[in-house]
C-alpha cells in the first residue's frame, strides 16, 4: 500500500492553506501514518476567518510509563498515559473548536521517546529516535450549529480545563476518572443572556458511599444533588443561571460520603489508583432548553394528561347515550 492510498498525517482541508502543512519534528509519510521523532511534534496553520475547526487523531503509545500531553496554543487540551497494565494501548480525541483568525500551534508532547534514556538500540533496528505513533491526525471544517457541549473528560491526576466547543471522546460509554481536585471545565455561551438558558445533563459516579455533587458557575455554586444513601450512578438535569455571552467555568465537586467503593476494574485502561480517584463522568451534556431532559418528561407527561382527559370525555359521552 502507498502512501497515497493510505489516510495522510496530517490531513487539513481548511480554507486557505497551503498544499504541505508545516509539520516539525514528524516522520515522513509511511503507509499507516506517521511516526513523532523525539519528545515534541508540531502541526501549524493559519486560519483566514474565525473558523469552527473539528480536530480528530488517534495514535499509539509503544512504551511503559509513556506519557503524552497535547497542546493548542499553549493551552493542553488532552493528555494521555500508557496502560502499565495491560490492554489497548491506543489514544485519541474528537473535539471542535471555535478558533480566531491567525496562526495556531497544536503541539504534542512526550515524556519518552526510542533513545531518550541513551540505551545502544539493537543491530539493524530503526535508528530513528521514534516516540509515538499516528494513524490519524485531521484538522477539518465545521459548520456552525446550534451551542452543544459534550464533555465526558480523562482527567487523571490534575483538572482538566477543556476549552472552546466540543469535546467527545473517542471511546464513548467509558466511566471517566476524576481527580480529587474535581473536574473543571471552561466553555464560550455565545447565545444573548435573554435566550433561554442552557441546562446539564449529567451522569456522575460516586466513588465514596452517600457522596453528593456541587456545582458551580464562575465561583458561585447553583445546584447540589440531592443526598442519598448507597454508591452508584447519579443523573440528572440542571438548568444554568442566566449568564452573559462570553468564556465561563464549570466545576463540579464531590462532598461528604463514607467508604469507599472498590471500583479499581473501571481504571483498566489507565496508569491511575482508586485512592487518586474522587468520581467518575459517565455523562455531561451542555446544550439548548429546549433539548433538556426535564423538557422532554414534562411534555411527555402532558401527553399522557392529554390521552388521559380524551379517553375520560369518550367514556362520558358512551356512557350517557341511551
Amino acid at each position: 500500500m502507498s502512501p497515497d492510498s493510505a489516510h495522510l498525517v496530517p490531513q487539513v482541508q481548511l480554507p486557505g492553506q497551503p498544499p504541505q502543512p508545516d509539520v516539525q519534528g514528524f516522520s515522513d509519510q509511511e503507509w499507516w501514518g506517521r511516526w513523532t521523532l523525539g519528545k515534541e511534534a508540531s502541526l501549524r496553520f493559519v486560519l483566514p476567518t474565525p473558523q469552527t475547526v473539528v480536530l480528530d487523531y488517534t495514535g499509539y503509545l509503544g512504551q511503559m510509563d509513556q506519557r503524552i500531553s497535547v497542546w493548542l496554543d499553549g493551552r493542553q487540551i488532552g493528555r494521555f498515559q500508557y496502560n502499565n497494565g495491560g490492554g489497548d494501548k491506543q489514544f485519541g480525541q474528537a473535539t471542535s473548536l471555535r478558533l480566531p483568525a491567525g496562526p495556531h500551534s497544536l503541539t504534542f508532547r512526550s515524556n519518552l521517546s526510542r533513545l531518550s534514556d541513551g540505551s545502544p538500540l539493537p543491530a539493524g533496528a530503526d535508528p530513528r529516535d521514534l516516540s509515538t505513533a499516528f494513524y490519524r491526525l485531521d484538522l477539518l471544517p465545521r459548520p456552525e450549529t446550534r451551542p452543544a457541549l459534550s464533555l465526558p473528560a480523562d482527567l487523571l491526576r490534575e483538572p482538566a480545563v477543556l476549552k472552546l466547543g466540543q469535546f467527545v471522546f473517542k471511546t464513548p460509554g467509558r466511566y471517566l476518572p476524576v481527580s480529587q481536585e474535581g473536574l473543571t471545565l471552561e466553555f464560550q455561551l455565545r447565545e444573548p443572556a435573554s435566550a433561554p438558558r442552557p441546562v446539564l445533563d449529567f451522569g456522575l459516579l460516586r466513588q465514596r458511599e452517600g457522596q453528593q455533587f456541587t456545582f458551580s458557575l464562575d465561583g458561585r455554586p447553583f445546584y447540589r444533588t440531592p443526598r442519598q444513601p448507597g454508591a452508584g450512578l447519579v443523573r440528572g438535569s440542571t438548568e444554568f443561571p442566566r449568564s452573559s455571552p462570553g468564556l465561563h467555568r464549570l466545576q463540579i465537586r464531590a462532598e461528604g460520603g463514607g467508604a469507599v467503593r472498590d471500583t479499581s476494574y473501571l481504571l483498566t485502561e489507565v496508569s491511575v489508583r482508586t485512592d487518586q480517584v474522587s468520581f467518575y463522568t459517565e455523562r455531561l451534556l451542555l446544550h439548548p432548553a429546549s433539548d433538556s431532559y426535564a423538557h422532554r418528561l414534562w411534555a411527555g407527561a402532558g401527553l399522557v394528561l392529554l390521552l388521559l382527559l380524551l379517553s375520560r370525555l369518550l367514556f362520558l359521552r358512551f356512557r350517557g347515550q341511551p
